[in-house]
């Protein structure tokens, strides 16, 4: 897409991978974009001389981010976010990535199933955002045997320290026949569900969403994982003024 734009499609897309990502590791967005890893070093380095992306080690491993301290940071994430929501859905999936997972050992509806079970005996959360955090209750309802709503609230705390009082309300639906789980927010309301995505297993410990959803200009994305001692979900948020990572760190 930005190929003209930047002299590169390859430097296009690196660029849209460390937004969407915060960071990467070459290996990493060399895997993500089915790219050559020496293309891809020769690039981010072109970035850096630049001033556009910065690198540091973490252990043995270079890291990249984009400057935000870079004059036209402003404007070119605004570029890359608009550039993202307009790819269609099927290239949109190969700037996310997550940690990887082992290759699953059992069936995708026994992965979901011990989800599933979990999720039904959740009572806390904790509410992980790059601004803010917090704390909070979980009430359960049942609606019939294959739905589940989380009624959320408690406390955040910005990064100013200013606290304020949080809710927010899910709907998780299974199917079990198909192995999807469904994620819905009820901000409106049961009889007008924001559908955020479908998830699916892809390990055995590990589900994540189909696609991409957009929802006006808002796209949601998202993984949910098995954890100990908490089961972890993360929901992106992407649009033209927003690129948002929530964490939720369910417990019983």
């Amino acid at each position: 897409m930005f190929g003209k734009l930047f002299g590169s499609s390859r430097i296009g897309d690196i660029l849209m991978f460390l937004l969407i990502n915060s960071k990467g590791y070459p290996s990493q967005i060399a895997q993500s974009l089915m790219n050559p890893l020496t293309p891809i070093q020769k690039a981010l380095s072109k970035l850096e001389k630049e001033d556009i992306v910065l690198s540091y080690y973490q252990g043995k491993n270079r890291l990249y981010e984009l400057n935000q301290s870079y004059p036209l940071f402003g404007e070119l994430e605004a570029l890359i976010r608009r550039g993202f929501c307009l790819l269609p859905s099927t290239e949109k999936k190969k700037f996310i990535s997550h940690t990887p997972t082992k290759q699953s050992s059992e069936s995708p509806q026994s992965t979901l199933s011990k989800i599933w079970t979990r999720l039904q005996s959740i009572k806390t959360v904790q509410y992980l955002a790059q601004d803010r955090q917090g704390i909070g209750r979980v009430t359960r309802t049942m609606e019939g045997p294959y739905s589940l709503i989380f009624e959320e609230e408690g406390d955040l705390k910005d990064n100013n320290g200013f606290s304020f009082n949080f809710k927010n309300t899910f709907l998780w639906t299974v199917n079990p026949n198909r192995a999807i789980l469904t994620l819905e927010h009820l901000r409106y309301g049961k009889e007008h569900p924001i559908f955020l995505f479908n998830l699916i297993p892809t390990g055995n410990h590990f589900l994540e969403s189909i696609d991409a959803h957009m929802h006006g200009e808002e796209l949601y994305y998202g993984y949910l994982e098995n954890k100990r001692p908490s089961l972890k979900l993360c929901c992106r948020t992407l649009s033209p003024n927003k690129n948002e990572e929530i964490n939720y760190l369910y417990s019983s």
